[in-house]
C-alpha cells in the first residue's frame, strides 16, 4: 500500500525559478543523484526547520512576497499556465 501523502501548489516568480530553482536541478546530476523538485523544496523546509528564529527571520526577508490565490480571469479549463 502507498503511503499517504499530503499535496500542496507552489507558486514562483519566474524570475526566482530560472535563477534559483532551475540552476539547484541541474546541479543535481553531478552528485549523481536523481530528485524531483518536491524533494528539493522538501529537503530546503528542513534545512530551515534547523535555522534559530533569526536566522528564519534572515531567510524570509529576502524571500518576495506573492500575491495569494489564481491570476484573475484564471479558470480550470486554463490549467496551470
Amino acid at each position: 500500500m502507498r503511503p499517504t501523502v499530503i499535496r500542496k501548489t507552489i507558486s514562483y516568480p519566474p524570475h526566482e525559478y530560472t535563477e534559483v530553482v532551475e540552476p539547484l536541478l541541474q546541479r543535481v546530476p553531478a552528485l549523481c543523484r536523481r530528485t524531483t523538485e518536491s524533494e528539493l523544496v522538501r529537503a530546503g523546509i528542513k534545512l530551515l526547520a534547523d535555522m534559530d528564529d533569526e536566522q528564519l527571520g534572515e531567510i524570509l526577508d529576502e524571500v518576495e512576497r506573492l500575491q495569494p490565490g489564481r491570476p484573475k480571469g484564471w479558470s480550470p479549463a486554463d490549467g496551470d499556465k
